[in-house]
């Protein structure tokens, strides 16, 4: 049997393997399933080694390989579309993992696209369930297994130190003209400042925010998945616009500032009281009271991991192939 991969080669880890498909690829190799890897460099780019990724193409590598069965952390892309119609005309069983979670639910189908599929969302917990099921999956498409792409946070259980710094990361968003009240309030603080950029994010151009920032904080520019979670175990508090980090800083223990712009996902009713979310003009303030209840806003926190992701034990992608493994034999 074999299984066809598709990754995204920003999505990795120090060593280079990639978060979430790689370890759904060890998992499966370890059962002696033959892996075909597609590598894409980004959402936009094609395929390095690779026919041009066109559904004919794809058509001819799952014949020529003998693929049975598909893994994917995107839905979205070309790319994607031109995999799963091939993949659709050959009888191949899709499964598919999301490359990020937020507790905002911003990861998720669109729903004219893959409603009527038959792919299987192997997906978090509860909550995600829910986000999907609202967007049109069918309930007997989702399996809840845990989600490959925080497995890695779950080695950095227990490795917290006091906090040396405040951590923000931010993306390629509009700021609406809030950039230098962002900067400001981080400025008032009087806190040391680490920022980390998305890895879509090129610090060459003139990004507001991360240009009002220079001078006044250090910048960590390694996009490997190894750097973030050494990064948020020495932070104090780790602020963001929404995103797979938010949920990673949850697991390791580091309290969450959600800062809410009008582009930004509005939070879900259940994380209000675990995650601080504010807005630019009242973020020192919020610094500050995260700051002096950091044991009460992690014990929150766990609480909503316990009920949205109940399982966040590292071992999402050993049941993702294990299932996979399961539904090709049945």
């Amino acid at each position: 049997m074999t299984t066809l991969i598709l990754e995204y080669a920003h999505l990795k880890r120090e060593d280079g393997k990639l978060h979430t498909a790689q370890n759904v690829r060890r998992e499966l190799e370890k059962n002696d399933e033959e892996v075909t890897i597609v590598t894409v460099e980004k959402l936009t780019q094609f395929p390095k080694r690779h026919p041009f990724p066109t559904k004919k193409n794809f058509k001819k590598t799952i014949q020529a390989r003998g693929v049975t069965k598909a893994y994917l952390t995107c839905l979205e892309g070309w790319i994607d579309r031109q995999l799963i119609k091939a993949c659709q005309e050959m009888g191949v069983k899709i499964h598919y993992s999301p490359h990020g979670t937020t507790p905002q639910g911003r990861y998720r189908p669109t729903p004219h696209l893959w409603k009527d599929s038959d792919i299987i969302f192997c997906l978090g917990g509860k909550a995600e369930r829910q986000q999907y099921m609202r967007r049109g999956v069918r309930e007997e498409n989702i399996r809840l297994t845990g989600l490959p792409c925080i497995d890695d946070a779950n080695q950095w259980k227990g490795r917290r130190t006091t906090g040396r710094y405040i951590l923000l990361l931010t993306q390629p968003l509009p700021y609406h003209g809030q950039a230098g009240t962002i900067a400001g309030q981080l400025r008032k603080t009087g806190k040391a400042i680490l920022v980390r950029p998305h890895p879509r994010e090129d610090i060459t151009r003139d990004y507001p925010l991360l240009r009002l920032l220079r001078g006044h904080a250090t910048f960590d520019t390694n996009n490997d998945k190894t750097s973030l979670y050494q990064d948020l175990t020495d932070a104090e508090i780790a602020m963001s616009f929404g995103s797979t980090t938010d949920i990673e800083a949850m697991i390791i223990g580091v309290p969450v500032i959600n800062i809410t712009l009008p582009t930004t996902a509005r939070q879900a009713a259940d994380i209000d009281d675990a995650i601080t979310s504010c807005t630019p003009e009242n973020l020192a303030h919020a610094i500050s009271v995260a700051c002096t209840q950091t044991a009460t806003r992690t014990a929150k926190q766990d609480g909503y991991l316990s009920r949205a992701y109940a399982q966040t034990d590292g071992n999402a992608a050993r049941r993702v192939a294990k299932l996979m493994l399961e539904e090709d034999d049945g």
